[in-house]
């Protein structure tokens, strides 16, 4: 279950029917969003109906984050946002136990529980929202939640 407190504005949930959901107002009891299958439509969701989206190459890809140059290592699969940097910013990356977690140079560490929570950490740390990089023709990009 989602919890209202751990929610930006503009960070993306999955809700059953409507499919991937771009959060736009936040109350006690509902989440107002618009669902990418209807762009043009505001619609309130309870909280209960949302789900996490769970992160992945794909999901990072879409949010701006590049392959680390120093990910050699296939289980540890880098992932840096800001890499204009020769030090990243910020490196997500999957531990041993196959959980994603962010690091930050300033020695931050956080365990992920979804893309939401991603663009949630970012915001508070950097201001920047993590939004929707337009997907290449050729690129499949996976939009299910499990």
């Amino acid at each position: 279950m989602i919890n209202t407190q751990d929610l930006i504005k503009n960070a993306y949930l999955w809700h059953k029917q409507r499919g991937l959901v771009r959060i736009t107002q936040i109350g006690e009891t509902t989440v107002g969003g618009v669902a990418e299958s209807r762009p043009h439509e505001s619609t309130f969701f309870l909280p209960d109906k949302l789900r996490p989206i769970p992160i992945s190459p794909q999901w990072l890809k879409r949010l701006g984050f590049e392959k680390a140059s120093d990910a050699s290592d296939e289980d540890r699969m880098g992932w840096q946002w800001n890499p204009e940097f020769d030090e990243y910013d910020y490196l997500v990356e999957v531990e041993p136990k196959q959980e994603w977690v962010l690091r930050c140079s300033n020695n931050f560490i956080a365990k992920l529980d979804g893309v939401h929570h991603l663009q949630a950490l970012i915001w508070f740390m950097e201001r920047q929202r993590l939004t929707l990089q337009p997907i290449k023709t050729n690129e499949k990009v996976e939009t299910t939640v499990g």
